[in-house]
């Protein structure tokens, strides 16, 4: 096969990855009929905000659509969520709409769904941060807005402002005394739309802060702040449905649906690998799948046999499963999807790999200024670095500005909130570089690297304007890694970096007990690694292969046992720190329990165990936080509401007090032990006493 040939099959398959399928022979469910002449409507189900509404006229007369779909059976799925609102609704035949008869949905995204846990804190005289929301072309700007959550320091001036940009555009500003009664600001983002915008919209929100006359005073304060809820969200208005897979799959915020599939082999399969490109393009750890008859506002996904592999109309993915491979195989998907790329880097035992620059790891040449702490966060994940590094160390390249003689100014670096490296900044402004370890323990499954660069002025004499200290971060800094651990203790905060490869998938039984859970570990694996995880649904008889490098196993702990994982929910069970002598855990084998476990099964390959007992429902959310939590632990236990993350076997054991074993007969009798051994030594001191004795 020729050159010619392979590009003209990739673009091929890129069209229908990407493009718009278009058919003749579909379905709607009208909703209701209108002669042209009266008013339509509509608005108490855009209120509802009803995915896919459209208008059709014939002749003189108007009709309310919602959907598209390839058969009368699908679209009788909608009908029968919609009979609630319309009840005369009806399935009808229809052709694809065109672009222009779709109706405007409303839709948002919150900051909490781009990735930010915790509030915004500004804080200081001249407060900055920036905000990116990922932007599409079936986003209109028109009708458009930001709505912010703002608290603010009650020792502010009134006159104290806050200015908001958009693109570089300045939006509004406002004193602090327009927040005293109403604390939710909404800006309008009408002005920007003769405005291209690419993949991000950049929105920008700073301060002028002061709360005295004296601007050194203020520069020294703590109490200048202002705080930006992550509930904070930008409220946008989709001009039409998606109509190709990347932006079918790319909204952060939106709730993904599997409504109709087989429960066999390939159907589950195939919505695993879908979870975790799911998983992979979030940019927050919460979920966003669920198994129902049909969501009428989010994405909904049917995985069946259908004329075309991949097939997208509206809100709605028909996929068949070997559509699924091909999604999320090694190379589609970092065409499609520019959050992805596809690759990670080739561990190697015994000799280092080539360094990883930060553009690598997605991020151009960085600029900002401005007083006090001037903050580049780099994020990178443990499968990027291509496996759990023995020794590690960054090189960043900076240049900044002057730092004036009595001021002052400083570096910092810190991994995942713990510092590791602090340099003072002074003399005249230039290209800087400086080299740190990074020791192998405060290394994550995701990890933040926070460069933070602070400027602050030590004179006193406040009089006149003071220059902003600028600085700027290359893009060719680098993270250095040297000899790869190649069998690292398999931990919760490790495993996404040792799970690489091709990933087995084992299910005590395909029902919904077993691959709801699975699925969720599949879309928090991809969230993790940022890449599609390649598996497969297999028997536990195929990991003696070799055809494997990790194994995934949702099982009940029956089935579990065989693999000896670190705690065996079948018996009656203690868990105890030895050196405190403190029972942390006491289950009964009739306690409602969920456990998750990282372990090596024969000794090579790693293995990630979920597993429940007497659960009605899977605490999935708790699951969540253990994976993604900065524990170092193995095993994590979940009763009630309550969860234990522990390191068992090295510091924590597990006594089976059912199972007559030497660990349950020591921490029995461990104190007859010592009372025995102690008196046995009273006895020796006393027979060496008396022999010395008789000598002399």
């Amino acid at each position: 096969m020729n050159l010619s040939t392979v590009i003209a099959r990739i673009a091929v398959l890129v069209f229908l990855l990407a493009g718009p399928v278009l058919a003749d022979d579909l379905f709607t469910v009208q909703i209701n009929q209108f002669d042209s002449g009266e008013t339509i409507q509509i608005s108490d189900l855009q209120k509802k905000h009803i995915n896919d509404l459209w208008l059709r006229r014939d002749g003189n007369t108007i009709s309310l659509n919602a959907g598209i779909f390839p058969d009368r059976y699908h679209a009788g799925l909608l009908l029968t969520q919609l009979r609630h609102f319309t009840p005369h609704a009806q399935v009808i035949s229809a052709s694809m709409p065109s672009p222009e008869q779709w109706l405007p949905l409303q839709r948002h995204i919150s900051l909490q769904d781009i990735g930010y846990e915790q509030p915004v804190l500004l804080q200081g005289v001249q407060p900055y941060h920036a905000i990116h929301f990922p932007w599409d072309s079936t986003m209109a700007i028109k009708g458009s807005y930001l709505k912010l959550d703002l608290r603010v320091s009650d020792v502010l001036k009134s006159n104290s402002t806050v200015t908001v940009l958009a693109e570089g555009i300045p939006l509004v500003s406002f004193l602090k005394k327009d927040l005293m009664d109403d604390k939710k600001v909404i800006i309008r983002l009408d002005p920007l739309q003769n405005i291209e915008i690419g993949g991000t919209l950049d929105i920008e929100i700073s301060g002028s802060f002061r709360a005295t006359e004296a601007y050194c005073v203020d520069m020294k304060s703590k109490s200048l702040w202002l705080c930006l809820d992550n509930t904070s969200r930008l409220q946008f208005t989709r001009k039409m449905p998606s109509f190709s897979v990347r932006h079918f799959f790319s909204e952060p915020a939106a709730k993904f649906c599997f409504v109709s599939f087989e429960e066999n082999k390939d159907s589950i399969e195939a919505i695993a690998k879908m979870a975790g490109l799911i998983g992979s393009l979030a940019y927050s750890k919460h979920s966003r799948i669920q198994f129902a008859p049909y969501s009428l506002t989010g994405k909904n996904i049917f995985v069946g046999s259908f004329d075309n592999d991949i097939t997208v109309l509206g809100n709605n993915l028909f996929i068949t499963p070997n559509g699924s491979k091909l999604l999320t195989g090694t190379v589609f998907p970092a065409l499609i999807f520019s959050k992805l790329n596809g690759t990670s880097a080739e561990p190697s035992a015994k000799e280092a790999v080539k360094d990883i620059s930060f553009e690598m790891l997605g991020y151009d040449n960085r600029t900002t200024q401005g007083i006090g702490d001037l903050i580049f966060q780099t994020t990178f994940s443990g499968l990027q670095l291509g496996g759990w590094p023995e020794k590690m160390s960054g090189t960043i390249r900076y240049t900044h500005g002057p730092v004036l003689e009595d001021d002052r100014s400083f570096l910092r670096i810190r991994l995942n909130g713990v510092l590791l490296e602090s340099r003072e900044i002074f003399g005249d402004g230039g290209e800087r570089i400086l080299t740190f370890s990074i020791p192998s323990r405060a290394i994550q499954a995701q990890n933040n690297l926070e460069i933070v660069f602070s400027y602050y002025f030590y004179t006193e004499d406040c009089i006149g304007s003071y220059p902003a200290f600028e600085v700027s971060l290359n893009k060719d800094s680098f993270l250095s890694l040297g000899r790869y651990n190649p069998a690292p203790p398999l931990t919760f905060s490790n495993y996404p970096a040792i799970f690489k490869g091709k990933g087995a998938l084992l299910l005590s039984k395909l029902s919904k007990d077993f691959y709801t859970p699975m699925v969720r570990l599949m879309e928090i694996q991809g969230y993790l690694q940022h890449a599609i995880p390649d598996i497969a649904i297999t028997e536990a008889v195929n990991l003696e292969t070799g055809k494997f490098d990790y194994g995934v196993m949702v099982m009940d702990p029956n089935t579990a046992q065989p693999f000896d994982p670190p705690v065996d929910l079948t018996q009656k069970l203690m868990i105890t720190n030895p050196l405190s002598n403190r029972v942390l855990i006491h289950l009964e084998t009739t306690e409602s329990i969920s456990a998750l476990q990282t372990f090596y099964y024969d000794d090579k390959l790693p293995m990630l165990l979920y597993q429940q007992r007497n659960v009605s429902r899977s605490p999935l959310g708790f699951t969540t936080d253990l994976l993604s939590s900065h524990s170092r632990a193995n095993v994590g236990i979940i009763s009630d509401t309550e969860w234990h993350a522990m390191e068992i076997g090295r510091k924590i054991r597990v006594i089976y007090p059912d199972k007559k074993n030497m660990a349950y007969y020591w921490h029995k009798y461990r104190l007859i032990f010592f009372f025995l051994a102690g008196a046995g030594f009273l006895l020796f001191l006393f027979y060496v006493y008396h022999r010395l004795a008789k000598e002399k």
